[in-house]
């Protein structure tokens, strides 16, 4: 017997493993930010940064730059948002995306919904497959206002879109608070985060400068969209379309070196992986039988097992 409670299927891993390392590298580069200004931001250090750019790389011994200026400190940090930004709404299409494959490996398909262009791909998706957004539709005014950053950096150099500037950042912190408030027990840390310091309002062609901590906030609710998408994604496959699932991938990562007498070390590895509780009595393999997946997983793994000899 199987237990799907904690089920973390691969487009969602694959996502929240993204969203951390981000965080990581949102604080580590912010962090080297505050020692740049702390090494070359005095008056008085006037050829510091040019001497840093130097020793960087060999081919970089004429600096374009000498000394850090206020700009170019105000530049550095927008940079660090704007990366970080368009990198977290890659990721999360990537999941949408491998959502959306998920179904169609299952042979489910979505339902026609009328085109908007206005309308988040998320939301899109969940009209798509009739799944419910009462716990998610306070969240869509906010990732709007992010998705249309996100767009003004990519396709507009950095400069606030007619769409973005008539957004209204009142709606934006009013869906925030109630999200707040229904995800409190969970002790988010969006309850630390003034988001009237970090959610400022855009005039059209302004150039965005967006702080840190709000592309914390922007990942962090993404993650809890794919969150609250796998959960609904393990409900439709069930345990035996989940199984399906994670054994092809448990082919494709373990196949190549499994022992032909062990492959339930492949499967355990692979269930283990994505947060599913089972037991080691055979139960588990007599499901697999049941279901016709057993068969077809050691298929899978001779297969990946072959390919790996002809290669070598």
């Amino acid at each position: 017997m199987i237990d799907l409670t904690n089920a973390k299927l691969p487009p969602y891993q694959a996502f929240h493993d993204f969203h951390e390392r981000l965080n990581i590298y949102i604080k580590v580069a912010s962090a080297s930010a505050t020692l740049l200004v702390q090494r070359t931001g005095d008056i008085s250090s006037t050829d510091e940064l040019g001497k840093l750019i130097a020793v960087s790389h060999p081919s970089w011994k004429t600096p374009p730059v000498r000394g850090l200026t206020l700009n170019l400190q105000r530049d550095h940090e927008a940079g660090i948002s704007s990366f970080a930004l368009v990198a977290i709404f890659s990721a999360f299409d990537d999941f949408l995306g491998q959502i959306e494959g998920s179904f169609s490996a299952a042979g489910i398909t979505a339902k026609r919904i009328e085109e908007s262009a206005e309308k988040e791909r998320v939301f899109k998706l969940y009209e798509a497959y009739g799944w419910s957004k009462s716990d998610i539709s306070s969240l869509e005014t906010p990732i709007n206002y992010f998705r249309l950053i996100r767009n003004c950096i990519a396709h507009r150099k950095g400069l606030a879109s007619p769409a973005l500037a008539n957004l209204s950042i009142a709606s934006v912190e009013e869906e925030l608070d109630i999200f707040q408030e229904s995800t409190r027990s969970e002790k988010t840390k969006l309850k630390h985060i003034e988001k009237r310091q970090t959610l400022p309002p855009f005039s059209v062609n302004q150039q965005i400068i967006l702080s840190p901590i709000a592309v914390i906030l922007c990942s962090h609710i993404l993650r809890q969209l794919t969150k609250d998408a796998n959960s609904k994604l393990v409900e439709v496959l069930g345990s035996t379309g989940v199984m399906r699932l994670l054994l092809r991938k448990s082919a494709r990562d373990y196949g190549a070196n499994f022992r032909m007498d062990r492959p339930q070390v492949a499967m355990c590895r692979a269930l283990d992986a994505h947060g599913i509780k089972f037991d080691l009595s055979g139960s588990v393999v007599a499901e697999m039988k049941r279901e016709n997946i057993w068969d077809n997983y050691l298929t899978l793994l001779l297969d990946a097992r072959k390919n790996k000899v002809k290669k070598s």
